[in-house]
């Protein structure tokens, strides 16, 4: 009698699987809905939602678990003990503590230019038991102050002014000479289409190993955006396609 193959049967549990973990996030969804929780555990990182900050899209993202979920996925799968780890853009500090969870908060730097996150960023972190260096500063050409435009949506803040933003002025710290005092070898950049005019215009050391950056072709263009990725493989990166996510690319050497 002929052997039955187990595909079917395997590929029949693997469906099933995924309609229970579907149906168990969309449950996980729809009870935090409902109660609104002010804390949550997303991707394993305990985060304390403020109202002032977590406006209705960014408590969907969470509540929903997939905010910075491509950022998180790339990371958990590139970032190595030894590492050091330079964030542009700590945002609440989820990455930040995803980090300190992996190679110790001793080795994990982030920067925020929005001067009201920086302490969402250390309190993330510290309820998760960890304290990370997090400081308020623009990377840049210099160590000048500078305009910053912050939005309610505080992920669609950025250098360039908006409708329904408005300015502060932040430090500016010189990106060579913080590239040279912490030499770090693995680079967490979202910055809003900043990551063209930063990345574009340094040459980056060669103990940066990794990139982990999130791309923004609709706002910086498409065509600044690709320059940038042929700029840096010609520093001796590749642009891993298996490791990338939707909008994030990653980069090693």
């Amino acid at each position: 009698m002929a052997q039955r193959r187990p595909y079917p049967i395997a590929t029949s549990l693997d469906n099933v699987r995924h309609d229970v973990e579907r149906v168990t996030a969309d449950l996980r969804s729809l009870y935090s809905w409902c109660r609104q929780p002010s804390t949550v555990t997303h991707r394993g990182v305990r985060l304390q939602l403020d109202p002032w900050w977590a406006t209705p899209p960014l408590r969907q993202a969470i509540y929903e678990g997939f905010y910075e979920v491509a950022e998180y996925n790339v990371l958990a799968g590139t970032l190595k003990p030894g590492d050091r780890y330079l964030e542009l853009g700590g945002g609440i500090g989820f990455l930040t503590t995803r980090a300190c969870q992996l190679i110790g908060a001793e080795s994990v730097f982030s920067y925020e230019a929005n001067p009201q996150l920086v302490q969402v960023i250390a309190r993330t972190a510290g309820a998760n038991g960890f304290h990370p260096t997090v400081q308020n500063a623009v990377l840049g050409d210099t160590d000048a102050p500078v305009d910053f435009f912050i939005h309610d949506d505080f992920w669609t803040s950025s250098l360039q002014e908006t409708l329904q933003t408005r300015r502060v002025e932040v430090p500016g710290r010189s990106f060579q000479a913080e590239l040279e005092k912490i030499r770090p070898t693995y680079l967490m950049v979202d910055i809003e289409g900043g990551e063209i005019e930063l990345l574009g215009n340094s040459a980056l050391p060669d103990h940066v190993r990794a990139i982990c950056m999130e791309v923004h072709p609709g706002a910086a263009g498409e065509n600044a955006t690709r320059d940038l990725l042929v700029k840096l493989m010609r520093e001796g990166f590749s642009l891993d396609l298996a490791a990338s996510g939707a909008s994030v690319a990653f980069l090693s050497r």
